[in-house]
């Protein structure tokens, strides 16, 4: 069995549905053996502004150039945050081809781990990531900034800075953890309060043989009322016992 696993799933918001548009939300996994034998494990999420045409493609881009970075993070001793920052804002403007970028504006959120290098989890935009360490939270990141307004993000495709990206390193790691990446269709609706909650709950999923199941139809069924917005929630965790 694999020690680091994953689940996680987008799904449409009411929002969009009603609209006849994409998911503007994106996410996905993988997994790959680096030159000395162990182990990289990434996830990556996006949510496309909604008000953008082509915002689903910036949010397929943004994963897909994630994981690449991830990828040459676990192999390479020498790369940091600094380089992920630069890569994937390079890279996701040759993967969204000849379109502006300024249609296809996305959040990017990004979480690896290698047994050599330990965690590294962050990115840009709203949303959440989120650390716990035998079930207990320790390390939160959101993008959103506290002069931030309405419906005003950080993002890939619009004015933004260097700096405004964010990442946390995460060393010597416990015996059992979890990382989870949310878009702001989960992570607004969330208080600081409940935090502790939304853990359990995630916690609660991962011992399902079919997490991602009871996941979809949880952010489909979302309990907050007049919610509208597309909703992601992936994890990368490994048990005690998984070795």
């Amino acid at each position: 069995m694999k020690s680091v696993r994953h689940f996680g799933c987008s799904v449409i918001g009411p929002g969009n549905l009603k609209r006849h548009n994409p998911c503007q939300d994106a996410w996905a996994y993988r997994s790959w053996k680096n030159s000395d034998g162990k182990i990289t494990s990434a996830i990556a999420i996006a949510d496309g502004m909604g008000s953008k045409p082509h915002a689903h493609v910036g949010a397929k881009a943004a994963v897909s150039v994630a994981l690449q970075a991830a990828r040459r993070w676990g192999g390479n001793t020498y790369l940091n945050s600094s380089w992920l920052t630069r890569w994937i804002e390079a890279e996701w403007r040759h993967a969204i081809g000849d379109r502006n970028p300024r249609e296809c504006c996305t959040t990017c959120l990004l979480a690896v781990h290698t047994p050599r290098k330990g965690i590294i989890m962050g990115g840009l935009g709203d949303g959440l990531a989120l650390f716990s360490e035998n079930t207990k939270m320790r390390l939160s990141l959101s993008g959103r900034r506290e002069n931030d307004f309405g419906n005003q993000s950080l993002a890939l495709g619009a004015p933004h800075r260097v700096s405004d990206w964010q990442f946390e390193e995460i060393l010597n790691l416990p015996g059992q953890w979890m990382v989870t990446l949310t878009t702001d269709g989960v992570s607004d609706d969330i208080q600081p309060s409940k935090m502790h909650e939304f853990t359990a709950w995630l916690e609660s999923l991962k011992i399902l043989k079919q997490p991602e199941s009871s996941l979809r139809r949880s952010l489909r069924n979302w309990p907050t009322k007049g919610h509208t917005d597309d909703k992601t929630i992936a994890t990368l965790f490994k048990n005690s016992n998984h070795g």
